[in-house]
């Protein structure tokens, strides 16, 4: 079990509960944060021994999620750090995990640009209290590409926050590189593409039958892909043909 007194774990669902309670437990499984604190319009559907909950609105949009996320969200937190996942994200490799990942303020999944602004996805990632009480009363970020590209040189130059270089960001968090790359060496990771390789089957079935369940068949949760990653996928999830019919076999 990896101590970490520094961080606090936090979280935010109000849609996709069974799926963020199984990420976060197993999480829970391989690290022992300070403290886990669960934003949610359900606390009950999110049962874990021991975390502080913050109970929300079930928002009508994405738009409302991120600014809560990142304007509301991290003010109760007490840690010099905070480590933020989604339901499709979880902790991979705990001997990953390096103490320098605390000398930043953003560490998240690198991206595919070139430009110096490639870091980080914030499904997976780890920030710090001094960069989230900025951010709160900045007002201006409430996206990962907000944060991370389009205010990250501003905030560099006027709070010297400090995003982490590349090499460290690799071995923090991995996403879903271009051309179906896939890296399990690292700390975390985010996107349930990477479902294939960080859990076994039996996981992967169970987790799949409850986000079809849940979230439909929509683009945003790689449902396709996963298919065409795991073929086997469909006799023991799906009816056989066409993905878009989703409904569970009996």
């Amino acid at each position: 079990m990896l101590k970490l007194p520094n961080v606090t774990m936090v979280v935010v669902e109000t849609r996709a509960h069974e799926l963020l309670r199984i990420a976060a437990l197993d999480a829970l499984s391989k690290i022992d944060p300070a403290e886990v604190i669960i934003h949610t319009d359900d606390p009950k559907k999110i049962a874990i021994p021991g975390a502080r909950y913050i109970r929300v609105t079930d928002w009508e949009s994405m738009l409302l999620v991120w600014k809560y996320t990142v304007f509301e969200a991290f003010k109760t937190t007490r840690t010099s750090h905070a480590l933020f996942l989604e339901w499709d994200a979880g902790v991979a490799n705990v001997g990953s995990w390096r103490d320098q990942f605390l000398d930043y303020d953003y560490i998240g999944a690198p991206w595919w640009w070139t430009d110096g602004k490639n870091v980080g996805n914030g499904g997976f990632c780890l920030r710090s209290k001094r960069l989230t009480d900025h951010l709160q009363r900045d007002r201006q970020s409430w996206t990962d590409n907000m944060i991370c590209r389009d205010n990250r040189p501003r905030y560099e130059r006027e709070g010297n926050f400090k995003w982490a270089p590349d090499d460290v960001a690799h071995a923090f968090a991995h996403e879903h590189p271009p051309g179906g790359i896939k890296q399990f060496n690292s700390f975390g990771f985010h996107d349930s593409r990477n479902w294939d390789g960080t859990l076994d089957r039996d996981e992967i079935i169970r987790r799949v039958r409850i986000m079809v369940q849940n979230l439909g068949n929509g683009p945003h949760y790689n449902l396709e892909t996963l298919l065409h990653q795991m073929p086997w996928l469909r006799s023991e999830v799906l009816i056989p043909g066409d993905c878009n019919s989703w409904k569970i076999p009996e």
